[in-house]
């Protein structure tokens, strides 16, 4: 049995707090294609942007675009195309693996009749592997908000399209669909005290609580609503958005423990430039003023990576596509600058998997104080260990490491990352 090790050093390091006091949006560079409605997802120590609507092409598109934060002058390329085009979706990572849904799929003339999607993406190092999971008229909704948490796919709000000419069913306010069962699981027909379904609403989630930002239902919106996952309650916060804002977006900022509602739009400005903060208090929450973007936007996509935020693409102040990337919280410099050390550790899904005989296994360790002794151990399904691939000191950084099962036989294997405090498992199958 073979064994090889690569350890994948990363440059660039972020520095900073995105609530730092004096804090200001600067520019990194230009995307490939200005697009509106995009979606974008930290896979790795990439950012993907996944479909939305040109505006030269007058149409939704199906490209996924590669950002590399750490690349210095070279960042953006194009990685692949989903199975189908799409702008307004919902994205997030399970089980390593891209999940993408919702609004809008394939051609605005045929958008208005038939199923939505839920699409798997596998970014590999020869390009995109893409599946259809499932389609159901409940994901064929515009203007919807939602995301990933655990293995649930929540979907909230949205312009409601029938599934047929003749079909005028009414779509629930929140759709939650389970990735290991394959099917929805539950359903939310509406918000308190109203029939309407809102849409261009913005949402993020922390722990276990949803939380929905203003939208257009009737008008456009200063509401804040809370949906609980463990009891699928929901309720109307009694804190409000500074101002009403619809078409913007939530990020949640995971070493704040708080929320950033960025951009949109209202009555007063097509292009919002300025944020809040979404705190939780002692007594409750509480709504602040954040730093304003350099250019205001409306539809675009917005991803924290590190202690980063990133906006990409959207639409302007005169109805203008938005080239310049902003990032918020970071030192944003070249290849030559000091390195960008992980901060969290994460084990992947081995790939390919099914394997035969050969498969690659990567994962990252993050900067900590002081080095950890880190183990990669092969199991069979009986939970004996059958192989040890590492298990020395190892510094922070990104590693890969080839399994060779040629003298394996068939079947399931786990293998088990462990790594001072971190112990991660995951199952692969050999297939000869």
């Amino acid at each position: 049995m073979k064994t090889k090790v690569i350890f994948l050093f990363f440059i660039v390091f972020r520095i900073g707090l995105m609530g730092q006091q004096g804090q200001a949006w600067e520019e990194a560079g230009l995307t490939l294609y200005p697009l509106k409605g995009g979606e974008a997802i930290q896979y790795g120590s990439d950012i993907y942007l996944l479909g939305g609507y040109s505006d030269s092409l007058k149409d939704n598109i199906n490209l996924i675009q590669c950002f590399k934060p750490y690349a210095g002058a070279n960042k953006f390329n194009e990685a692949g195309t989903m199975l189908h085009a799409g702008s307004h979706l919902i994205a997030g990572v399970f089980n390593d693996k891209i999940y993408v849904c919702g609004s809008l799929y394939g051609s605005l003339d045929t958008a208005k009749w038939g199923n939505g999607f839920i699409e798997s993406i596998i970014p590999t190092d020869t390009g995109i592997i893409s599946t259809v999971i499932d389609t159901n008229f409940m994901y064929h909704r515009a203007y919807s908000t939602g995301l990933i948490k655990d293995s649930i796919i929540y979907i909230i709000g949205g312009l409601s399209f029938p599934n047929s000419f003749t079909n005028n069913a009414v779509q629930p306010y929140i759709v939650s669909y389970n990735l290991d069962k394959n099917s929805i699981t539950y359903g939310l027909d509406s918000l308190p005290n109203s029939t309407i379904m809102p849409y261009n609403q913005m949402s993020a989630v922390i722990g276990d609580t949803i939380y929905i930002f203003g939208g257009i239902q009737h008008t456009i919106s200063k509401d804040i609503y809370k949906y609980v996952i463990t009891t699928h309650t929901i309720e109307k916060l009694n804190v409000e958005l500074k101002i009403p804002r619809a078409g913007g977006r939530a990020v949640y900022l995971p070493y704040e423990n708080r929320i950033m509602i960025i951009g949109g739009f209202n009555e007063s400005s097509v292009a919002l430039r300025s944020t809040e903060y979404f705190n939780l208090t002692p007594n409750g929450y509480e709504v602040t003023s954040g730093p304003s973007l350099k250019n205001g936007r409306q539809e675009f996509a917005a991803v924290t990576y590190s202690k980063t935020v990133y906006v990409f693409g959207g639409i302007g102040q005169f109805n203008n596509s938005i080239y310049e990337i902003e990032f918020l919280g970071g030192s944003m410099t070249g290849v030559d600058d000091e390195n960008n050390i992980p901060d969290a550790f994460l084990l992947r899904q081995n790939y390919p998997n099914p394997f035969n005989p050969f498969t690659t296994i990567k994962f990252t360790l993050p900067k900590v104080e002081t080095s950890y002794m880190t183990s990669l151990r092969i199991y069979n399904i009986l939970g004996k260990e059958i192989i040890t691939l590492i298990n020395k000191e190892l510094s922070a950084g990104e590693y890969e490491v080839e399994l060779d099962g040629s003298s394996l036989s068939s079947g399931i294997y786990f293998y088990t990352l462990q790594s001072g405090p971190f112990t991660e498992t995951k199952k692969m199958i050999l297939l000869k």
